[in-house]
């Protein structure tokens, strides 16, 4: 039941809600929390920056014995640069030797050879055969040989053949234009002894 006043109206109840005093309490809690915060931030700074005062000297140590050894390895670097390009300008200009060297080693084997298929060309006519003229002739790193020979018989002559065609590099060998020669013999032989040697090794 409603308590009532007398002239009808609805009593006040004892109880009274302070509005202003509960937003007061809740803006301090907040204020406090803020400040809280605030605190344990100033406080993080600081430290950070007490470190980092600290961490400064050996940061510069550090820093300058970086700079140091960057100084030393351009050096280093600047020296080895120096050293390579001297060398390759001693290469470059040793290279036209090294050119020379290498055409006199590749003449030198050249020759080798065109003498060592001459030689055995002549050291390989039996006593039953001979020649008339030998011809030698390099072109194109090709040795070619002409021999125009006689022999006593056909199987004198192929003998001669036989054992001249021996050799490194041989390309090939035949003999050509044969026919009946009395030179040596009444039954003997002439013909032209052709062989083709690759002087490229």
């Amino acid at each position: 039941m409603q308590d009532v006043s007398s002239p009808g109206q609805a009593r006040r109840s004892g109880k009274s809600i302070n509005l202003e005093a509960n937003i007061l309490s809740e803006w301090s809690g907040a204020t406090s929390i803020v400040r809280q915060r605030i605190r344990v931030r100033l406080v993080t700074l600081a430290a950070v920056i007490l470190i980092g005062f600290a961490a400064l000297p050996q940061l510069n140590d550090v820093s300058a014995r970086a700079a140091t050894r960057a100084t030393a390895a351009r050096a280093r670097n600047a020296q080895w640069a120096k050293v390579a390009s001297e060398l390759e300008r001693k290469a470059k200009a040793g290279e036209p030797m090294v050119q020379a060297s290498k055409m006199l080693a590749d003449s030198k084997r050249n020759l080798d050879t065109m003498l060592g298929n001459v030689r055995l060309v002549i050291n390989s006519v039996p006593t039953s055969a001979a020649f008339d003229t030998l011809h030698v002739e390099a072109m194109s790193a090709q040795l070619t040989l002409t021999c125009k020979s006689e022999a006593e018989s056909t199987s004198a002559g192929q003998a001669f053949v036989d054992a001249a065609s021996k050799g490194p590099n041989v390309m090939y060998a035949v003999q050509a234009s044969t026919m009946k020669s009395n030179v040596l013999q009444d039954d003997g032989v002439a013909f032209d002894f052709i062989k083709r040697v690759n002087l490229e090794p």
